[in-house]
């Protein structure tokens, strides 16, 4: 039987087929342990890749999806900004605005709160720290004098603590010697919050622990939103007193994307911004652009947002003069920025910058960051999104979920490329088109497992870029094995004549 030809032909065709059948595996095995390796890199994160993709992925998710952000709450908060056109204009002695410099002196705060108050906003915030009270007695009491007179009218106004910190700082009295200064600040302003946030990073605290002597501080954002919906009776439950467990946690702020409709209405910084769709098919063709620049960044030019605020915003100066001008149609656009609304006010100023970076407008003033902070908790109330919560070690739920994602999509990977590139008979150029499709179908399912992920637990999203970037590697280095099959094949084989 040995001797039979018929028994030579079959047995080498069954070598061949095993040859090729074990190529294949080698090549599957050989990129999945590639991607697994690249997945222990990653949560060992030796040289800070693997951090750097993360802030990327939490940074390009918020921007892509910001175009869905609920903006039925940020009609409700605007922001007094004192920036260099106010301090130019008040050292002209503009007498339209009379004098004004940094830091306000006691009586132009007093000023300034009068002025906002007298139309009748539900609370002022002031974030700028009162380290070096400028003024004497008789300013000292014209200001206290104000605010009694702004609490009696019942809008609220919090001056913040300088001495309150997220840290413990044993034996500091929690009032620091400038709020003193300005009579007992407790009961001339509705609360003092912090606005030193150590240790958090890009998040933004909601509660700080046992802060100066082992008293709980607030943040601004959670200080208003408690005052704000105990007065609009929306609270369900004292949320202040359980504040500590409810709000532990930082926030991951969610930045809105689009225009404030005031600013639509009177431009002053975003002179060349437009008016985003509203429906839902104009949010989607933002979402997709964005996307669009988040995969082909070195290609496309990221979409410049700069000064087109969320919340309605204002210069100080504007403000001031239509303020105190006898034209009505201005006096009607400064109401129209304050009245029945939660007012910030803070400063952007050359030198004495507090800048805080957004995925949305690039970097922002700080009060930014504080009515953005204000609006997710209206948005979300206590589901707000936040950092995820640490399993063991250094592991968290987003890491865990990077992993069993990796592994979950390498193993779909290798069971359909299998089958793709099996055959050393297809022309490359099917093989290319075949990986190309298979590549952006993977990106979007991670992308779509991300959206999921974060929309159910609301935590931060998981590093949704890196894991795309070790699926299309291993995506890559079969594609090369293959073609290098493929060839390699039609080398080998032997001319068909007729």
């Amino acid at each position: 039987m040995a001797s039979n030809p018929i028994f030579f032909v079959r047995w080498f065709y069954d070598v061949q087929k095993y040859i090729q059948k074990e190529t294949t595996r080698w090549t599957i095995i050989r990129g999945f342990l590639v991607a697994l390796g690249a997945s222990l890199i990653s949560i060992l994160d030796p040289v800070g890749l693997t951090s750097a993709t993360d802030q990327q992925s939490i940074s390009a998710y918020n921007r892509i999806t910001s175009p869905f952000y609920n903006n039925e709450k940020s009609g409700g908060i605007s922001i007094l900004l004192i920036d260099e056109s106010t301090i130019n204009a008040a050292k002209a002695n503009n007498h339209e605005i009379g004098y004004l410099n940094y830091p306000p002196t006691l009586r132009q705060y007093a000023d300034i709160l009068y002025n906002v108050a007298k139309l009748r906003p539900k609370a002022i915030f002031i974030d700028m720290l009162l380290l070096d009270p400028r003024g004497d007695a008789q300013e000292q009491v014209h200001l206290e004098n104000t605010l009694k007179r702004i609490k009696r009218a019942g809008v609220d106004v919090y001056f913040p603590n300088p001495n309150l910190h997220t840290r413990t700082w044993n034996g500091q009295d929690c009032t620091s010697q400038s709020l003193k200064n300005i009579g007992n600040i407790d009961q001339i302003s509705t609360a003092s919050p912090f606005v030193r946030f150590q240790g958090y990073d890009r998040y933004y605290p909601l509660v700080g622990y046992q802060a100066c002597n082992n008293e709980i501080g607030y943040s601004p954002a959670l200080r208003l939103y408690y005052d704000q919906c105990q007065k609009e009776g929306n609270c369900t439950s004292s949320i202040l007193e359980s504040a500590s467990q409810v709000f532990s946690d930082p926030m991951d702020i969610q930045w809105g994307n689009g225009l404030a409709q005031l600013n639509i209405k009177y431009p002053f910084y975003n002179q060349d911004c437009q008016e985003h769709p509203a429906d839902f098919n104009g949010r989607l063709a933002r979402s997709i652009r964005y996307l669009a620049e988040a995969i082909l960044n070195k290609f496309l030019s990221v979409s410049s947002q700069k000064g087109c605020f969320f919340h309605s915003l204002i210069p100080m100066l504007d403000f001031l003069k239509f303020q105190k001008s006898s034209d009505l149609t201005k006096k009607k656009i400064a109401g129209e920025f304050v009245a029945n609304k939660v007012v910030m006010i803070g400063a952007s100023l050359i030198g004495n910058e507090d800048l805080t970076q957004s995925p949305t407008i690039a970097q922002v003033p700080g009060v930014v960051a504080h009515a953005m902070a204000y609006d997710n908790l209206r948005t979300y109330g206590t589901e707000y999104y936040r950092p995820a919560e640490k399993l063991f070690w250094h592991i968290d739920a987003t890491t865990l979920v990077e992993f069993c994602l990796t592994i979950f999509i390498i193993i779909v990977e290798a069971l359909i490329i299998k089958s793709i590139v099996s055959n050393t008979k297809q022309s490359p150029y099917k093989l290319l088109l075949k990986m190309a499709f298979l590549s952006l179908l993977v990106f979007l399912t991670i992308f779509s497992a991300e959206i999921a992920f974060v929309s159910w637990w609301n935590f931060e999203p998981v590093n949704w870029l890196g894991v795309s970037m070790l699926a299309l590697t291993f995506i890559g280095v079969l594609t090369v094995n293959a073609l290098k099959s493929i060839f390699s094949f039609r080398f080998n084989e032997p001319n068909q004549t007729k």
